[in-house]
């Protein structure tokens, strides 16, 4: 018999990912590397980091892609209290921040971004339709 079943350690089941363990330590690290990159893209020098997402809810799940220019869209997963919604939000080479956009109805998780040297991006996502689980998309910034 094996010695950790009984000292009652789990076994990961065959095929099963691992649980994250220290998820948010994980995100608040990734965020915080994006936010000290993300600057440094255009002008080879670091800035004062830009908080991307709105105060008062948690954000998770940031994905960044860039042009060849400099510019940038992030996306991520924010809570509205309720249900989790996708955001997304340009960044200048400069620096300069757009206008926060809801790019997702609720239910929605797993935001990834991708651009093309031209600028031109799309934003996909996993959600909830009370249903199914389905793929959507939206094209951006």
């Amino acid at each position: 018999m094996d010695a950790r079943r009984l000292i009652g350690e789990r076994q990961p089941r065959r095929g099963a990912e691992p649980r994250r363990r220290g998820a948010r330590l994980g995100f608040a690290l990734t965020l915080l590397a994006l936010l000290i990159w993300l600057p440094a893209l255009a002008s080879g020098a670091f800035s004062t980091p830009k908080t991307l997402s709105p105060a008062g809810q948690d954000a998770s799940e940031p994905q960044i892609a860039s042009d060849a220019s400099g510019d940038a869209v992030a996306v991520w997963r924010r809570s509205d209290g309720f249900n989790f919604r996708i955001q997304a939000r340009t960044i200048s080479a400069a620096g300069a921040l757009g206008t926060v956009q809801t790019r997702s109805g609720l239910l929605a998780d797993q935001p990834q971004i991708a651009s093309d040297a031209s600028g031109d991006a799309v934003a996909v996502w996993r959600r909830y339709d009370g249903t199914n689980f389905r793929i959507q998309a939206s094209p951006g910034p």
